[in-house]
């Protein structure tokens, strides 16, 4: 007689969670399972969330109004949430040049908005930063 077993396992189950990799991990089970004469992987979920900035690549955040220029490059590393990211830019744009930048995302369509007042422009192509800045990755 035949039978299936469904086992979740996600990595916060870990046996020593605050010394163990979240990636390479053991879990003790709640109750055995004998005679074991296969396992089958039925789904697997690893969600996409992190916003990664890496220096010299996709760090630099360049624009100019009223005939100035700036440049504020954005710390590099891993952003847990585009929130996270977009306020740190907003607020050091801000800093730089108090022109009330506002910075937006929308998740339904997946975009993201940047006002001030007055207008302003952003020099993704034509700075000395256009093979380095935020909108694309050169490998």
């Amino acid at each position: 007689m035949a039978y299936a077993k469904y086992l979740t396992i996600r990595s916060i189950d870990t046996i020593n969670p605050t010394t163990t990799s979240s990636t390479n991990f053991q879990i003790q089970l709640k109750e055995g399972i004998p005679a074991v004469k296969s396992v089958e992987l039925l789904s697997f979920l690893c969600p996409n969330t992190l916003y990664k900035i890496r220096q010299n690549v996709n760090n630099y955040f360049v624009w100019s109004r009223s005939g100035t220029n700036y440049t504020y490059i954005i710390p590099p590393g891993s952003y847990s949430t585009i929130s996270s990211l977009i306020t740190l830019i907003q607020n050091n744009i801000n800093t730089q040049d108090n022109n009330s930048y506002n910075i937006t995302f929308n998740q339904d369509l997946m975009t993201i908005t940047i006002t001030g007042t007055p207008a302003f422009i952003l020099n993704w192509g034509s700075s000395t930063y256009s093979n380095m800045t935020c909108y694309r990755e050169t490998r």
